[in-house]
């Protein structure tokens, strides 16, 4: 994609500004954060105090469950990198059966317990992906055939998985930190004025600057993915790639980051807050209210959805040309209007494997949770304890694989801006994806040449 690499990536930080802007808001809420969970501090144990016995032990042995969660999806998830890189051509057809029986399973239940909406809509869905099944079948088997290659790539530079892990733990001090300031600057509020405009104002505040830096976080990990994919791709040898990936992505591409991470972080705060509204609206009963929140956060989630999309194409291209993120996101939009389809196809095949690994990874830290907690401890509230387990292992899960879902889209990337240079260095791996592709273009030009034959006179 670029002449010299070396040379284009050795410029000043992208986009300066929004990555100054991250800094300083990061560490204007912690420090005022902290210094408001410290000055409020016996407020906020009288809050705590005011719970049952059930309710303090349960706070007591909070961050052990995490800790016990966290070990479980870290165990399990380094077992699906194994199982992804040994059956990389069945795992997504492994995948696919499996979310097909756990819809059926869904469907099942609805009509056990009579909710026939629910039945209409699963069974609309059930009809659709087994349709797809059927006659996708090439189109899987390029998906297939691409995770093959990225896995073989990715198991060549295994430190990836040590960043993902390491940011992973990242994020679970930065909840920590967060979960501290918010307490500072909520209950004052709340226990002063109420949850009024104010209060929301704060909150909305509090919840952008944890997405947000949650959101830096991922992207961290994707640009220095797709930086190490992209070397690799590029039969560019480095003695320590993803040491000067992540170093790249914390300098120069820091800016740009910051900013993608921006946008979507304000979209989940907005949504976070209309959910909000739909809670107090059900609590009191006003139907249009709901409607008009349901309707408000189905319209952001599919534009929460573009916009990562877009995010992660873009984020690539910043990685393997050092790029603003203005261009990059010029370029994702090029590449996606002309492989689109191929793209968002892709994303939804490995999307169910990553989906399903981290679901397998939740239910297995659950159930060990939940036993703990009910035989264990004899906590009442051990269904709370369960499913703390399963959020934070799907959340760990996902956090690591998110190496091979960004590895996956650089491949990708790679074969469609530079495939004569991805060919010089990985001929084997290209005739196997282009082969795929060839035998897709085949079908459909002989299925047009049908139909034209059939149409004419």
């Amino acid at each position: 994609i670029v002449e010299d690499p070396e040379e284009s990536r050795k410029c000043m930080c992208n986009d300066a500004a929004w990555g100054v802007l991250f800094v300083i808001h990061l560490v204007v809420f912690v420090i005022f954060g902290l210094i408001a969970f410290t000055a409020n501090l016996t407020l906020i144990r009288e809050k705590a105090e005011g719970k049952d016995a059930d309710g303090m032990k349960f706070d007591s042995a909070f961050w052990g469950f995490i800790g016990t969660a966290i070990a479980i999806g870290l165990i399990t998830t380094f077992c699906f990198v194994w199982i992804f890189y040994k059956y990389s051509r069945k795992i997504i057809w492994w995948s696919l059966v499996g979310s097909t029986a756990l819809i059926a399973c869904f469907l099942v239940f609805c009509v056990v317990t009579g909710q026939i909406i629910v039945v209409i809509c699963l069974a609309i869905v059930l009809v659709c992906q087994l349709l797809f099944m059927y006659f996708c079948g090439k189109a899987i088997e390029y998906a297939s055939r691409l995770l093959e290659t990225t896995m073989h790539a990715v198991m060549e530079h295994k430190s990836l998985f040590g960043l993902s892990t390491s940011i992973l733990f990242a994020l679970f001090i930065w909840f920590a930190i967060w979960i501290c300031c918010t307490c500072g600057f909520i209950f004052p509020i709340t226990n002063d004025h109420g949850e009024g405009t104010f209060f929301s104002f704060v909150l909305f505040i509090c919840v952008l600057s944890f997405f947000w830096t949650a959101q830096v976080l991922h992207y961290l990990v994707t640009v220095s993915t797709a930086g190490t994919i992209g070397y690799w791709a590029y039969g560019q040898k480095l003695v320590s790639p993803v040491k000067t990936t992540f170093t790249r992505a914390i300098t120069v591409n820091f800016g740009s980051i910051s900013l993608a991470a921006l946008v979507v972080a304000v979209i989940e705060a907005i949504r976070f807050m209309v959910r909000m509204m739909f809670n107090r609206a059900s609590r009191s009963g006003d139907i249009l209210g709901m409607c008009l929140a349901c309707c408000a956060d189905c319209i952001l989630g599919c534009i929460e959805s573009i916009v990562r999309l877009i995010n992660k194409y873009a984020l690539t291209m910043i990685a393997l040309r050092g790029c603003a993120f203005c261009d990059g996101a010029k370029t994702a939009l090029s590449l996606l209007s002309a492989r689109g389809f191929d793209a968002i196809l892709n994303e939804s095949l490995i999307g169910v494997c990553v989906t399903m690994a981290a679901i397998i990874c939740g239910l297995i830290a659950a159930l060990v949770c939940g036993l703990v907690a009910k035989f264990g401890f004899g906590f009442s509230y051990w269904t709370a304890c369960a499913f703390l387990g399963f959020i934070v292992s799907c959340l760990g899960c996902l956090c690591v694989l998110a190496v091979i879902d960004s590895a996956v889209t650089t491949v990708f990337v790679c074969i469609a801006e530079d495939p004569n240079t991805f060919q010089q260095y990985h001929p084997h791996a290209y005739t196997q994806i282009t082969g795929i592709c060839s035998e897709m273009r085949s079908a459909e030009e002989g299925e047009e040449g049908e139909r034209s034959r059939l149409a004419q006179p």
